[in-house]
């Protein structure tokens, strides 16, 4: 158990968050857990509390696998270190998974134990595909911002739309981070699916998480 005092990021917009981030770090082993966190404002005194079913997965050395996926309100080049810092990265989450329509959803993610070809190449396949549940409404992908990866296509089905790149590289772990424009798609509650093929072992995994859009 332990206690912080967190404050508003100066780097979120007011307008596009209502939410305000902390940040703490725990050490577990793999399994499942219960969590929960409890908060007090300091001027009314008034408490809240959030609880949840949580579940860690394992990540064996050598398996090729991929982290959980991070939805963010910004990602940007970390010109210092701080609680958000990572990879030489600024990542500031977005709890709620919550965006505006006028608003970029960032991802990060990473990618673990990549097969080096005999060229000392690495050779992988993303798809990313969003979905809804909803007969009546269907996710659009305005725009993709990503400086990696060679842009394969773009396949719609009547529920979802997925967009394909392939990547290269010469390391066997990669750190992945982009940005989608939803800003054309109906507001609504929506999955992003992230799937990771490794080109060079014909292995893939997969990642989950929903996440709400609104004006």
């Amino acid at each position: 158990i332990s206690r912080e005092k967190i404050i508003l990021n100066p780097k979120l917009n007011p307008n596009m968050n209502f939410y305000i981030i902390g940040k703490n770090q725990f050490e577990v082993s793999p399994g499942e857990y219960n969590f929960a966190i409890e908060f007090q404002e300091d001027k009314s005194k008034n408490t809240g509390a959030y609880r949840q079913k949580l579940k860690i997965d394992s990540y064996p050395i050598g398996k090729f696998n991929m982290s959980d996926i991070v939805l963010a309100s910004s990602i940007e080049p970390a010109n210092d270190s701080s609680n958000y810092t990572h990879k030489g990265l600024k990542i500031i989450p977005n709890p709620a998974k919550i965006f505006h329509k006028k608003q970029l959803m960032h991802i990060y993610f990473e990618i673990y134990n990549l097969t080096i070809n005999p060229d000392q190449k690495t050779k992988f396949k993303i798809e990313y595909k969003i979905s809804t549940k909803s007969k009546e409404k269907k996710p659009i992908i305005s725009r993709i911002f990503t400086s990696l990866g060679k842009f394969i296509g773009v396949k719609e089905g009547k529920q979802d739309i997925t967009a394909s790149y392939e990547y290269e590289g010469i390391t066997p772990d990669e750190s992945i981070n982009l940005s989608i424009d939803m800003s054309a798609t109906t507001t609504g509650i929506y999955t992003l699916t992230i799937t990771t093929t490794d080109l060079n072992s014909n292995k893939s995994v997969s990642k989950s998480i929903k996440l709400g859009i609104q004006n």
